[in-house]
This record gives C-alpha cells, sequence and structure tokens, in this order.
C-alpha cells in the first residue's frame, strides 16, 4: 500500500472514530430538572417547622404542559405518610395535612413543540422505568417554557418554583423522612409524562422528650432538659434576653418556626416602598447591583423561638422572641448583606430591640443592615436579634445580597417580542443555550486519536 494510500486510510479512520465518539458522548441531556434545595434544617424537633424549595426547571426551547406536581415524604418504614398534590398555581389538589405551599415562579406558559428529555416515568407507551425519555407531542401546543435565572428581573428561580413549609409530625424515636417531588404533563391529547427528582432528599425529625427535675432539695431552672439520647438545646440567660431583675427562670415556649426570606426583585421592591432616607438610599442600591450583574440576591432562613422568662418568687411572666437569620456562603465573596425590615407592630423603634451582633441602623422604625466581608465559601454567617414580646409568626422581611470575588459573566439576553392581545402583551427573556459540557472532552478525545494516527503513519514512512 503506497504512503497517499495509508495517509487517506488514517484520517479517514480519525473522522470516523470522531463521529462515533460524539454520538456517544453528545446523548440526550436532561432539559428537565425536577430539584428540591435550601432545607432550613434537615434534622428538624418533631412538632417544629422547616421549609425548602421545590423547582422544575427548563431549558431554552422546550415546553412542557405541566399541569401537577405531587410532594410525597416518606418514613424509615415505608409508609407515604405525607402525599400532597397540587396545581401550577399552588392549590392543593389532595389533602396536604402540615404542608403549607408559597408560589415563588409559575411563569412563561406559552406556546411552542412539546419537546424535552428529562428523567421520570413515559406512560404513553406503557413504560414505567425511570430514564431519560422526552416528552414530545409531534406537534405545537401549550406548555411551561424557559426564562431567565439570577441577574434578570424576570426571576430568581426555575420557571415552576414553590416555598414548601412542613409541621413535622410528632414522633416516639428520631424518624427519617425521604422526600421526593415530581411533576405530571400532559398535553390532553393521550401524552403523558411524570417528571421526578433524580434522587430523593432526607429529613430525620428528633424526638424530645421532657424530663420532670426531681421534686425536693436544690433549686430548678425551671426549664426543660433533653434525655441524653435525644436532641438538646442550649437556653439563653435571662440577661442576654434583656429579662427585668428577679426574673431567671428561662424556658422554651410553643414551636420552633421557620422560613425562607427570597431576596426577589418584588421583595426587593416592598422593602424600598417602606423605606426612606439612607435605608431606601442601601436598598435601591442593592437592587440596582443584583440587576447588573454584580451582586445577586440570596435567600436567607429565617427562624423564630420563643422564651417565657420568669420570677420563680412572685411567679410573674415575660415572654421574648428571638429571630436568627442564617446564610451559608455558596462561594468566595467579598461582601454579604442582610438587611432586616422589621414591622411597627413587632418594634416601634430600634430601642425596643436587643442585638447579638450590633448591626447597622439605617432606619429608625427600624431597617437594620449586617455585612460580613471576605466570606469563604461554606462559611455560616448569622445575625440576630430579640423582640420584648410573644410573636406568633414571622412577619419581618428579609432582603439579602452577595457580591461575589469574581463576578459571573452575565449571559446575553434575547428578547423577543410576542403578538399582544387583550390577555398577553408581556414579552419573552430568552436566554442563550448553555455549551455542552462535553465540547471540550469530545475535541479532547479526538485530538488524542489525531496525534496518535499521525505517529503510526510517520513510523510506517
Amino acid at each position: 500500500m503506497n504512503k497517499k494510500g495509508m495517509k487517506k486510510k488514517v484520517i479517514s479512520l480519525v473522522l470516523t472514530l470522531g463521529i462515533i465518539t460524539m454520538l456517544i458522548l453528545s446523548g440526550p441531556v436532561s432539559a428537565v430538572q425536577v430539584q428540591i434545595t435550601n432545607f432550613t434544617s434537615t434534622t428538624p424537633n418533631e412538632s417544629s417547622t422547616v421549609s425548602f424549595l421545590v423547582q422544575v426547571d427548563i431549558e431554552a426551547g422546550e415546553r412542557i404542559p405541566v399541569q401537577n406536581l405531587t410532594l410525597t415524604l416518606t418514613n424509615a418504614a415505608g409508609l407515604s405518610n405525607y402525599n400532597c398534590t397540587f396545581d401550577t398555581a399552588g392549590t392543593t389538589l389532595t389533602t396536604c395535612s402540615g404542608i403549607s405551599i408559597n408560589v415563588l415562579n409559575a411563569l412563561n406558559y406559552s406556546t411552542g413543540t412539546n419537546y424535552g428529555y428529562g428523567y421520570g416515568y413515559d406512560y404513553s407507551n406503557g413504560v414505567t422505568d425511570y430514564s431519560n425519555a422526552t416528552f414530545y407531542g409531534g406537534n405545537s401546543g401549550y406548555g411551561y417554557g424557559y426564562t431567565s435565572g439570577y441577574g434578570y428581573s424576570a426571576s430568581p428561580y426555575s420557571e415552576l418554583a414553590y416555598n414548601i413549609t412542613w409541621t413535622t409530625p410528632a414522633v416516639t424515636a428520631n424518624t427519617a423522612y425521604s422526600i421526593s417531588f415530581s411533576a405530571l404533563a400532559d398535553d390532553g391529547a393521550g401524552k403523558k409524562r411524570t417528571y421526578q427528582t433524580s434522587s430523593s432528599s432526607t429529613v430525620t425529625v428528633q424526638n424530645v422528650v421532657e424530663t420532670v427535675p426531681p421534686s425536693g432539695g436544690g433549686s430548678s431552672s425551671g426549664g426543660t432538659t433533653a434525655a441524653p439520647s435525644t436532641t438538646s438545646t442550649t437556653l439563653p440567660s435571662a440577661a442576654s434576653l434583656g429579662a427585668p431583675a428577679g426574673f431567671t427562670d428561662v424556658k422554651n415556649v410553643g414551636e420552633s418556626k421557620s422560613t425562607l426570606a427570597v431576596s426577589s426583585t418584588a421583595a426587593i421592591n416592598k422593602a424600598i416602598a417602606s423605606a426612606t432616607g439612607e435605608a431606601k438610599r442601601v436598598l435601591e442600591n442593592i437592587k440596582a447591583a443584583i440587576e447588573s450583574g454584580v451582586s445577586r440576591g440570596v435567600t436567607i432562613t429565617v427562624n423564630l423561638v420563643v422564651y417565657e422568662v420568669s420570677n420563680p418568687t412572685t411567679g410573674e411572666k415575660v415572654y421574648r422572641s428571638v429571630i436568627t437569620l442564617s446564610y451559608v456562603a455558596e462561594e468566595d465573596s467579598k461582601l454579604v448583606e442582610i438587611v432586616e425590615i422589621i414591622p411597627k407592630d413587632v418594634a416601634n423603634s430600634v430601642a425596643d430591640l436587643l442585638f447579638g451582633t450590633q448591626p447597622e441602623i439605617l432606619q429608625d422604625d427600624p431597617i437594620v443592615r449586617w455585612s460580613f466581608t471576605d466570606v469563604k465559601k461554606g462559611d455560616s454567617l448569622e445575625a440576630s436579634y430579640t423582640v420584648k414580646a410573644k410573636l406568633a409568626s414571622i412577619t419581618s422581611s428579609t432582603v439579602g445580597a452577595v457580591t461575589p470575588l469574581i463576578p459571573k459573566e452575565v449571559p446575553k439576553e434575547i428578547i423577543e417580542e410576542t403578538p399582544e392581545t387583550e390577555d398577553d402583551g408581556q414579552k419573552q427573556i430568552i436566554k442563550e443555550d448553555k455549551a455542552n459540557p462535553w465540547l471540550w472532552w469530545i475535541i479532547g478525545i479526538i485530538a488524542v486519536i489525531a496525534i496518535i494516527s499521525y505517529f503510526v503513519m510517520k513510523k510506517k514512512e
């Protein structure tokens, strides 16, 4: 065989192997992802609340006709103690005892080809195995489609996003619950598919046993202590709660309540509307930084605990409510800001509050800010304040913003005008498709094959 013929065969071999490699590695990417994230706690006490986010993320170019969503919580014994189904507007379709649903995003229901790969069950073909299959209606129809993420005014969340608050049950022992989330898509023409989380999340409800101090002899702290095998919470001192002189016995009363404070555009605008002077300037600067991509809004966990402080001599009681704001850094950051807007029915001014770490007072009636600099990924940030009253719920507003060390590149937007009708005069914001993460692997493999083939050919020469 002459050298010219050998060279042609080597080139053909390289091209063939390259094409085969691309076909293997560039298989269908999950264009529909169902997620559970942002747990306020994975080890909550019994008869307390825990919040988390559930989302359905849809990539550009897809239209998925989601009809309803189902949240399932199954205990370690394999019993589905909770099976809550609700529609995209957050309205429950089944009994959802102990579960509340807050809609964060349910946008961009528009027409297009019903198509999209995602992990779940395809019932239309009688296939019930869990696989990465497509929803393809074969023609155009209505469905939920792609919207932009952080840094855009549209929404900081996926196309369908909900904040779930679950009131944990009373348990006789620490009990693990497996949590899964699914979305049913139905085009109304016989094509159905259920998309599901790729893996379940686990929350372990802690059994808390109160022990009664022995009677007679010695003094009692007035509080409760946990049995050695259960979760124990250290009570704050009466002095740290700002209790009057003589009030020394501290007891945790009522449920611990948690929620997720979402720093969405609507939440920031609401905060700006209630602010004046310096507070308004700070909030407007945070909003501008988020919209420009310099910063991004984050979700802050807000926890409320109520304490009873009593005078053991007179039997008198006062109440103190401690609100704790916490955030775990997702990346190295120059600055993390947490702004708390406290209603006047909670505290008339900052003088009515006690602070753990002293914040910057932006407004006296009251709006305050905590700033954390040089934050490392994984750092747990916490700020707290005490209200001299017994609060039944969390009514304050919280805004959180992070300025990363290296600002993320903001992808280009393509704004397409949709025809304006009486019911639809909105613009659709679409981001450029994300690059295939396998692309560089494919290029690298082809380059290696080409180099090896070159040396083989040189050797034969």
